[in-house]
């Protein structure tokens, strides 16, 4: 009986021993059987990918030609930023009469704030003279300069004095006049000044 056991338990060592031999020859590959469907097909983990990312380059199809469509980002830029301007309207002549009312108008101004008077100094004494307007002369458009005009308009002291004043305006019409000086031509008929024309232009020159 002893027998049968050391024999078969020696037939049970050989078997165990022939399975591990067995299992430590199988091949390395067998590790992972069939290793290469570990990631089946892949190259199908993107299918297509880099075609359907930029699918035939639709990702921005025709870019360059809509961000800036057959040149209409700026239609006629140019012509509409400096618009055609309208042809120059032709200067209006000013005439005597009109350069005698802009003087009266001025003058109606002045004394308004002054208690009816024109007030302006002497050149000479520096006296404070108070006029009162009596007229002003229409006889000739006198130029002094380009758009400068004058005129002479005759005024009253209050002590009955009689002043000749010229009064200066510039301006390209009538109704862009300014006054841009008043000289005493005059004191009770007596000339401090004399004019002169020269090529269309009145002079001062002075008296001697």
């Amino acid at each position: 009986m002893k027998r049968f056991l050391v024999v078969g338990l020696a037939l049970g060592i050989t078997c165990i021993g022939g399975y591990a031999v067995a299992v430590a020859q199988q091949p390395a590959e067998e590790e992972h059987p069939q290793g290469e469907e570990e990631h089946p097909k892949g190259q199908e983990e993107h299918p297509e990918g880099e075609a359907e990312e930029h699918p035939e380059g639709e990702e921005h199809p025709d870019s360059e030609a809509e961000e800036h469509p057959e040149g209409e980002e700026h239609p006629d830029s140019e012509a509409e930023e400096h618009p055609e301007e309208p042809p120059a309207v032709a200067e209006e002549r000013l005439t005597i009469d009109q350069l005698a009312d802009a003087i009266t108008d001025w003058v109606a101004g002045e004394a308004a704030e002054n208690d009816g008077y024109l007030v302006i100094e002497h050149p000479d004494s520096g006296e404070r003279l108070e006029l009162t307007l009596d007229k002003v002369h229409r006889e000739r458009l006198s130029r002094v300069g380009e758009q400068t005009y004058f005129a002479c308009a005759d005024f009253v002291g209050r002590d009955g004095t009689l002043y000749d004043l010229d009064v200066f305006m510039r301006g390209p019409n009538r109704t862009a006049l300014e006054t841009t000086e008043v000289t005493l031509h005059k004191e009770d008929g007596e000339a401090r000044y004399t004019w002169y024309e020269e090529d269309g232009v009145w002079k001062k020159r002075p008296v001697t």
